[in-house]
């Protein structure tokens, strides 16, 4: 699992999660954002492809959390 990555877009996100690439082996997760489409697409030129949806809910939260302009992913349920 790769996340959360926070960046100030789409290509500096790409950069990072490749940096923690180059350090990992094996099968790896990353749970972008809707908000963030170019990210995913730049993923899928890179071969991933999209495993699962993902639906983030929040009680008595009515903005969600973060910066959503600057969270690309999150850290998924994989971490708890």
């Amino acid at each position: 699992q790769i996340g959360p990555v926070i960046a100030d877009d789409p290509l500096c996100a790409r950069r990072m999660i490749e940096h923690a690439l180059a350090r990992l082996r094996g099968a790896v997760l990353i749970d972008t954002l809707d908000q963030h489409a170019e990210l995913p697409a730049l993923l899928r030129g890179a071969g991933f492809s999209v495993e699962r949806g993902y639906t983030r809910m929040a009680l008595a939260h009515p903005h969600g959390f973060g910066d959503a302009g600057r969270m690309m992913a999150i850290a998924g349920p994989e971490i708890a």
